[in-house]
């Protein structure tokens, strides 16, 4: 036993195993290694759109105005209007309202609540609720309300 356990320390010392450990944020404070990532942890406030906008942080919400195009990979932590002749394209997460009044909509994210007054949606990503009386496409693989589409 004590001869395998030299050999063991031997090898070790002499091919040094490397580890991964994760990193974790939460609410702006880091835990774990993160010294191989990245992040900006400042919080936008709730933003205008009326030209074409990439967003990949965090924001308090927006306001999608026509002619704008909000592409969001990040956060939004309030509600997302979009107005008539606004376009959303969510690959992030909101955890507010999105409220289509006459725009554009495609989920490939997740969603909180959709309400679809006018306008088209397209979801094709997991959303917990939707309503409303617009022109709703549910795309194969789309969760609503952890349920499958298919």
């Amino acid at each position: 036993m004590n001869r395998i356990y030299i050999i063991v320390l031997v090898l070790s010392s002499l091919f040094p195993f490397s580890s991964y450990s994760s990193c974790n944020t939460v609410n702006g404070k880091s835990y774990g290694n993160c010294s191989t990532t990245s992040h900006d942890s400042k919080q936008q406030g709730i933003i205008k759109v009326n030209s074409k906008r990439q967003v990949s942080g965090i924001i308090k919400g927006a306001t999608i105005q026509f002619g704008g195009i909000l592409n969001l990979s990040g956060i939004s932590t309030g509600d997302v209007l979009v107005e008539k002749g606004g376009k959303l394209i969510v690959t992030g997460v909101v955890n507010g309202v999105i409220r289509n009044n006459g725009g554009t909509i495609h989920i490939e994210g997740k969603g909180k609540t959709i309400i679809a007054n006018s306008g088209k949606t397209t979801i094709a990503g997991i959303v917990d609720q939707v309503k409303g009386s617009g022109t709703i496409k549910y795309m194969n693989g789309a969760i609503i309300d952890g349920q499958p589409i298919n």
